[in-house]
């Protein structure tokens, strides 16, 4: 674990960079585009993009420098006391459930987070039917279906009325947006079930993936998703919790 690859924010300060990249090279780090692993740093926002497009199935160092970051490991100005862990081999891999996505049983995308199946037209209404394992369990008229993961049931699926699940929990969350029926309830399912999606009118429908990518579903396809058979690996240091994170960002 020598070879690394750096990712900021976009909004992160040149001369910050700067200073980051020769203290990676003074603990004995090389920057390298054939790395073993990721340093994140920015928020979840930048987190879920450097998963999707950078890492390859490497794991990834998070440090925060955004206004979430259930998925850091401290802050950036602590990349010397990282990094000497690192060094030290004092860490360990955590490994996170990601969601595959199909259109008509061909692969669109992959997610870390969740996925959001809406209307292409914003404000409209869909008409869904959602299955699991190709048995009916609801119709709706609703915003959208979201489908999460745990890693992401403290984002999107919490404001829209889920669960915050552990991520050590082997479920997935279909949360529907507000539906037209409020007495219609979030759903827990475990992950080895499929979820089948399809819109019942005539109308243009997005799979928004991780909140940075849109998959574009003609009307009346099948939409499934499931557990994917990767996952998303992050380096974990120190003894912090999931539990230490509730407590930091919603209390």
């Amino acid at each position: 674990m020598k070879k690394v690859a750096v990712v900021f924010k976009k909004e992160f300060p040149r001369s910050m960079k700067e200073k980051i990249q020769k203290e990676i090279k003074r603990a004995g780090f090389s920057i390298s585009k054939d790395f073993d692993f990721v340093i994140v740093f920015g928020g979840d926002g930048t987190i879920f993009e450097t998963e999707m497009s950078k890492a390859r199935g490497k794991p990834i160092l998070a440090l925060n420098a955004g206004d979430l970051g259930f998925l850091t490991q401290g802050e950036a100005t602590d990349i010397r006391k990282v990094l000497s862990a690192v060094k030290k081999n004092d860490f360990f891999i955590e490994e996170r459930a990601k969601l595959y996505l199909s259109v008509n049983h061909k692969k669109q995308a992959e997610a870390l987070n969740d996925i959001y199946i809406t209307s292409a037209i914003p404000g409209k209404a869909i008409r869904v039917e959602v299955g699991v394992d190709t048995k009916n369990i609801c119709s709706l008229i609703c915003d959208g279906v979201l489908v999460s993961t745990p890693t992401g049931s403290t984002g999107y699926n919490i404001s829209a009325g889920g669960s915050i699940i552990e991520p050590r929990c082997k479920v997935i969350s279909i949360t529907p947006v507000n539906p037209h029926i409020s007495s219609i309830k979030p759903i827990v399912i475990d992950d080895e079930h499929e979820i089948q999606i399809r819109a019942k009118q005539n109308t243009k429908i997005v799979g928004v993936i991780d909140g940075i990518k849109e998959v574009q579903i003609k009307p009346n396809a099948l939409i499934t998703i499931k557990k994917s058979k990767n996952t998303a690996k992050f380096i974990k240091i120190g003894k912090t919790t999931y539990f230490d994170k509730i407590n930091k960002y919603f209390t």
